[in-house]
């Protein structure tokens, strides 16, 4: 009856399909011994090509080299091809700053990766029962999950990466293997109490069981359940996220920041991590925290900010739209200066505008229109020939009725001008370096026309389209 309901989660799960090549994860302990046993049940039902991999974590000592051997003995006698690999967990731990078990795990999955890519397989299936759903829910919740990690571990995931046990109970697997007398490895690390996942199996679940003695079933059963809903949710924020987002290049993705900040809150997040996973391959390492500070940065009143997250990867706000990326993305540099006669026309290339001067006697300047792109100057006043260049560092003008100065960095945050658009406004000034306009936004009180006036020079500006 056990086989078949397994069987049952693989056909509504749709975990094989017919000719699969499977790798099996096998440590040698009653789970993975399980999983073998199950898998080589089910060869001729679903025409599989089984292989089985063992990692020796050399965590053990002698008794690794033990259970390396029991699992090539087994797989022989199934006619089961055995691929075996040492690597020395604890050094790995202390290298990456890696707890253990994050090591043991990233060693394992790499090695099974890797044997996929040359063997050309389509399944890893791993021995993941309910008791290891139900470890994890916990773990996550105590770390303060979401819907996201409520539903626990998935059936199958879009790497070939497959959990046949979910449905089956670790009591359940122990009398099969009893009841089949069939042997395994005992890994005494298991039953010490130094792991967060140890502690939760040996302590607080053995505790819950005194409330409710079907908690696991109940907590596996909430985990279905919020995958459905998560699993709709995710579509949904799916279809969305290709709306507001598009590639730069290899290495970055830009979201539309009103879009994003538009979505019910059950989607914002979401979108994130799509970002997010689209740039590094990976949401590992990245936690509530961080997408707590993308929405934060999406939010913020300047135009122009970031943030750093695990994994490399570096989130800028420039403008109206978010920057997902691995590379440090610097403001490219714009810097432009053009002498302008006072009659004369000049173009300014990096910024596609046009400038034209010409002197007038007081009386036509009254007569001719202005506008925010065209303006009057006293020419008397001026020193020198024009100068046209965009903004420098402590720059000041005193603009006109304010009766002082005020810093051109200033103007431009009032007005709301974008970091990156600060650059493109051309500022005009004598040959002194006296700010005479800043073209679009505020002219000069020192060079108003007034009643001493007797000659005008009138700028044009043209902003080609």
């Amino acid at each position: 009856m056990l086989i078949n309901r397994i069987e049952k989660t693989i056909e509504e799960n749709r975990l094989l399909s017919e000719g699969d090549k499977v790798i099996i994860a096998l440590s040698g302990g009653p789970d993975s011994l399980f999983l073998l046993h199950v898998l080589t049940q089910l060869r001729e039902r679903y025409k599989l090509t089984l292989y089985a991999v063992h990692l020796n974590h050399r965590i053990r000592g002698f008794d690794a080299h033990r259970d390396a051997l029991f699992c090539a003995e087994l797989c022989d006698r199934r006619d089961i091809p055995f691929f075996v690999r040492s690597i020395d967990v604890p050094e790995m731990s202390k290298n990456l700053k890696m707890t253990m078990e994050e090591a043991a795990r990233e060693a394992r999955y790499k090695l099974f990766f890797e044997l996929k890519e040359e063997l050309g397989i389509n399944r890893i299936a791993v021995a993941h029962n309910m008791d290891d759903q139900v470890e994890t829910v916990l773990m996550r919740i105590m770390r303060g999950t979401g819907l996201y990690g409520l539903k626990g571990m998935d059936y199958h995931l879009p790497n070939g990466l497959i959990r046949p046990l979910l449905d089956v109970e670790k009591k359940e697997i122990l009398a099969y293997l009893k009841e089949h007398v069939l042997s395994w490895c005992v890994d005494e690390t298991n039953e010490e109490a130094v792991y967060t996942r140890n502690k939760i199996r040996l302590e607080l679940l053995p505790l819950m069981e005194e409330f409710s003695p079907k908690v696991k079933e109940s907590i596996s059963r909430m985990a279905a359940t919020l995958r459905e809903d998560g699993n709709y949710i995710e579509s949904v924020a799916s279809i969305l996220f290709e709306e507001s987002s598009s590639p730069v290049s290899e290495n970055t993705i830009k979201v539309d920041i009103e879009a994003l900040l538009n979505r019910p809150p059950a989607i914002k997040k979401r979108e994130v991590r799509y970002a997010i996973r689209s740039v590094l391959h990976s949401l590992k390492g990245i936690e509530a925290v961080h997408l707590d500070e993308v929405m934060a940065l999406a939010e913020n009143q300047k135009s122009y900010a970031k943030v750093n997250l695990p994994g490399g990867l570096w989130v800028y706000k420039k403008g109206n739209m978010l920057y997902f990326s691995t590379e440090e993305l610097k403001e490219q540099e714009l810097s432009f200066s053009y002498s302008l006669g006072r009659n004369g026309r000049v173009f300014i290339s990096e910024i596609g505008t046009q400038i034209t001067a010409k002197t007038l006697t007081r009386d036509k300047h009254l007569i001719l229109p202005t506008g925010k792109y065209t303006k009057a100057f006293d020419l008397d006043k001026i020193q020198g020939s024009l100068i046209v260049r965009n903004r420098e560092v402590g720059d000041k003008i005193r603009p006109m009725g304010l009766g002082g100065t005020k810093k051109i960095k200033n103007i431009f945050i009032d007005e709301k001008i974008t970091v990156e658009d600060r650059d493109k406004v051309p500022i005009i000034t004598d040959e002194r370096g006296n700010i005479i306009w800043v073209v679009g936004f505020c002219i000069s009180d020192d060079f108003k026309i007034d009643e001493t006036t007797r000659n005008v020079i009138q700028i044009h500006v043209k902003h080609n389209q």
